[in-house]
């Protein structure tokens, strides 16, 4: 929660300026880490029958997708006007981020099992990511105007992102006992 409040009001506050770079930069840093950590600390909580383990290289690479969409997203829209499709593009970038970095943690798994992908629902998946990326990223043109109670309902909308992607997760894993 605290990740994508603290990057929408870096953002909102320091992205024009000589800094400009630096500041989408840590807003990026911020967001594409705080997604990750969420997502990392929900596979730490997922349980099986069978033993769990993590690949260690893999999960780490994991985060790089999220940083680097975030990066690229915010950028698109660091601007005072922002036109409809450079929204549309920063959420599909973002949304697309999101889904590999979901997609490549997921991938760091290590059981003795199987995992499998449905091809649908991994297109649905990364489809609800993109388009929750929508209303997300137009929270930070209004953050700044937004009475500081209420900022934690601008984060959640980055948040149930990434909870809809893991919820749509189209894998099916089968331990062998």
């Amino acid at each position: 929660m605290c990740s994508s409040d603290l990057a929408l009001e870096t953002m909102a506050r320091f992205s024009r300026g000589s800094l400009r770079r630096v500041w989408i930069g840590v807003a990026a840093l911020m967001l594409g880490a705080g997604v990750w950590a969420m997502h990392f600390i929900g596979m730490l909580a997922f349980r099986l029958s069978c033993g769990v383990s993590y690949d260690t290289i893999i999960t780490a690479y994991s985060m790089l997708p999220g940083v680097l969409a975030a990066a690229v997203a915010l950028a698109l829209i660091a601007e005072e006007r922002v036109s409809r499709p450079r929204f549309v593009l920063g959420a599909v970038v973002l949304g697309g981020g999101i889904g590999l970095m979901h997609y490549s943690g997921m991938a760091a798994i290590r059981f003795a099992g199987v995992l499998r992908y449905d091809l649908g629902l991994f297109l649905l998946s990364v489809l609800a990511a993109v388009m929750l990326a929508l209303p997300a990223l137009s929270a930070r043109h209004i953050v700044a105007r937004l009475r500081p109670g209420t900022r934690p309902f601008v984060g959640s909308a980055i948040r149930s992102e990434e909870h809809t992607s893991e919820l749509q997760s189209p894998c099916n894993l089968v331990c062998r006992l």
